[in-house]
C-alpha cells in the first residue's frame, strides 16, 4: 500500500502540498521491500525452508545496517523504523545464530556455498 501511495506522489503531492511525508514513505518502501521478499521466499511451499533461514535473515540484518549507516543524519528517512525492525529481528531470531541444525543445513545447500556469515566454527566442531 505505501508502494502505491511513492508510486502516486505527484498526486498526492498535489492534492496535499503541504503533506512534508514523501521522504518518509520513499524510505518506508524501501526498509520493507527486503522484509516482503524474504516473507515471500520463507512461505513457499515447494522449497526446502531449513537451508535459506540463515542466508535470509544475515541479509536483511545486513540491508537494515547499510540502510541505516548510509542514512544518518537524514530526517524522516525511516531510520527509527529500521532500528526498530533490527533490534526485533536481532532478538527475535537470536537462537537461529547458535543452532547447529540451521547452520548445518545451510552449509550443505548448494545454493549457499558462498554465503558469507558469521564464524562459527566452534559450532560445527
Amino acid at each position: 500500500m505505501l508502494e502505491c501511495l511513492h508510486e502516486q506522489n505527484e498526486a498526492v503531492s498535489a492534492d496535499l502540498p503541504n503533506c512534508g511525508k514523501k521522504n518518509l514513505i520513499a524510505g518506508y518502501v524501501t526498509i520493507l521491500q527486503p522484509l516482503f521478499l524474504a516473507t515471500k521466499e520463507l512461505c513457499r511451499e515447494n522449497v526446502p525452508n531449513l537451508s535459506m533461514v540463515q542466508p535470509i535473515i544475515y541479509s536483511t540484518e545486513g540491508f537494515l545496517k547499510n540502510y541505516i549507516s548510509s542514512r544518518t543524519g537524514e530526517q524522516g528517512s525511516g531510520i527509527r523504523l529500521a532500528r526498530a525492525l533490527l533490534k526485533s529481528l536481532t532478538a527475535q531470531f537470536h537462537y537461529i545464530r547458535d543452532s547447529r541444525t540451521y547452520l548445518i543445513a545451510t552449509t550443505l545447500e548448494p545454493r549457499f556455498k558462498c554465503v558469507i556469515m558469521e564464524n562459527h566454527g566452534e559450532l560445527l566442531a
